[in-house]
C-alpha cells in the first residue's frame, strides 16, 4: 500500500505539471485522473493509525536525520550545478528540516501529529468502540464543517493536523473493531465499489467540462483531503490492502524507503528539474495513451532510482544514529521518556 500510494503520489505530482495539447478533453482527462489519485496521502496517514505511532526521542530524531539528509544533501548538490544560487541563509534552514523545506508540506503536518501522538493515542487506549466513533465524528464535524463547508482558512484544505487526527482515528478504528475477516469475504464488492466509484469520478469530471459549477461540486466532494468523497476512496482502496495478506522481503525492503520518494523528487530544488522533464514529454507526445504510459514507467523508474539512493545514503544514517545515542546517551533519555508517556495513558 505504501508502494502505490506513493507512486500515486509521484504521478500526480506529474499530472499538475502538465500542459495542456490541442484536445479539448485533455485537460478533463488530467484533472479526473488527479482527482483519483489524490487519496494517496490519506492512505498513509491511515496507515500511521492502523499500526499506532509509537513516539520516542529515538524515532523523532531518526526521523530528523532522514528528512535532514536530504534536505541539505540535496540543497548542496543543486548549488554545486548552480554557484550562483548558493546562500548562507538558505543553507542554514536547510537544516531546519521539518520546515524550511521548500514543497514539503507533508513533513510539517506529519511531525505534528508525531509530537502530540501521545494524547491523541489516550482516547485510542481507554475507550470503547463506542466512543471512538463519537470522537471520529467529531473530529469529523471539525475537518468537514469548519474545514471544507465554512472553509476556516486554517483546516480549509485537510492540510493540517486536525484532519490527520481524524484519519488517524479512522485507521485504529478499521485495526481494532473491523472483522477482518468480514473484510476478506467481501473483497471482491470493496474492489467493485472502489473502481465503479473512481469510474464514476472520472466520467463525471470530463461530462461536466461544459458545466463548471457542477464539476467544482464534484471535485469538492471527491478532492480535497477533508472531503467525505476522497476519505470513502481512500479507505475502500486501504481495505483492498487490508483484505490480503503479502509476504515478501522485496516488498518490505521497497516499502521502507517510500518515504524517501517523497522527500527527494518533491524537494523545491529537485523538482526544478523533474518538472522540465515532464514537461518536455508533454510538449513532445501528443497522444494521450502513450503521454500517460510514459508518466507511469517514469514515476516507476523514479520510485527505483530513489529507493535505491535511499538504501545507499541508509548505512551512514545507521552510523550517525549510533554515534549520536552512544556519545551523548540518548538512548537512556528515549527508554525514561518512553517509560513515562506509557505510564500516564
Amino acid at each position: 500500500l505504501r508502494i502505490f500510494s506513493m507512486l500515486f503520489i509521484v504521478i500526480y505530482h506529474f499530472c499538475i505539471h502538465a500542459i495542456d495539447t490541442n484536445s479539448p478533453y485533455y485537460p478533463q482527462v488530467v484533472k479526473g485522473i488527479e482527482v483519483i489519485l489524490h487519496i494517496a496521502v490519506v492512505c498513509f496517514v491511515l496507515i500511521s493509525g492502523y499500526w499506532g505511532i509509537k513516539p520516542s526521542l529515538k524515532g523523532l530524531i531518526k526521523f530528523y536525520l532522514q528528512c535532514l539528509i536530504y534536505s541539505v544533501g540535496i540543497y548542496l548538490i543543486y548549488c554545486v550545478f548552480n554557484t550562483d544560487t548558493f546562500s548562507k541563509k538558505t543553507l542554514v534552514e536547510s537544516f531546519f528540516a521539518f520546515t524550511h523545506t521548500p514543497g514539503l508540506w507533508f513533513v510539517t503536518t506529519y511531525i505534528c501529529l508525531y509530537i502530540i501522538s501521545p494524547i491523541i493515542n489516550i482516547p485510542l487506549k481507554i475507550q470503547s468502540p463506542g466512543k471512538k466513533l463519537v470522537w471520529i465524528a467529531l473530529l469529523g464535524i471539525l475537518s468537514f464543517y469548519f474545514g471544507l463547508v465554512h472553509g476556516n482558512g486554517s483546516l480549509i484544505d485537510g492540510k493540517n493536523v486536525i484532519n490527520f487526527i481524524f484519519i488517524y482515528y479512522i485507521g485504529n478504528f478499521i485495526h481494532y473493531h473491523i472483522d477482518h475477516n468480514k473484510i476478506k469475504q467481501h473483497r471482491t464488492k470493496i474492489i467493485l465499489i472502489y473502481s465503479l466509484l473512481n469510474i464514476f469520478i472520472f466520467i463525471s469530471i470530463i461530462a461536466t467540462s461544459n458545466y463548471l459549477i457542477i464539476q467544482e461540486i464534484i471535485i469538492k466532494f471527491f478532492f480535497p483531503y477533508n472531503s467525505i468523497g476522497l476519505i470513502i476512496n481512500a479507505i475502500l482502496f486501504f481495505l483492498i490492502f487490508v483484505s490480503f495478506e503479502f509476504k515478501s522481503k522485496l516488498i518490505n525492503w521497497m516499502g521502507s524507503s517510500t518515504f524517501a520518494i517523497y522527500l527527494i523528487h518533491e524537494n523545491g530544488y529537485t523538482g526544478q528539474y523533474l518538472y522540465k522533464f515532464i514537461a518536455y514529454l508533454h510538449s513532445n507526445i501528443n497522444n494521450l495513451f502513450i503521454l500517460g504510459l510514459s508518466l507511469v514507467l517514469f514515476g516507476i523508474f523514479v520510485c527505483i532510482v530513489c529507493i535505491l539512493i535511499d538504501k545507499i545514503l541508509k548505512p551512514i544514517l545507521k552510523i550517525v544514529e549510533s554515534i549520536l545515542f552512544k556519545s551523548v546517551k540518548l538512548q537512556v533519555l528515549d527508554k525514561n521518556i518512553y517509560k513515562y508517556l506509557n505510564s500516564n495513558m
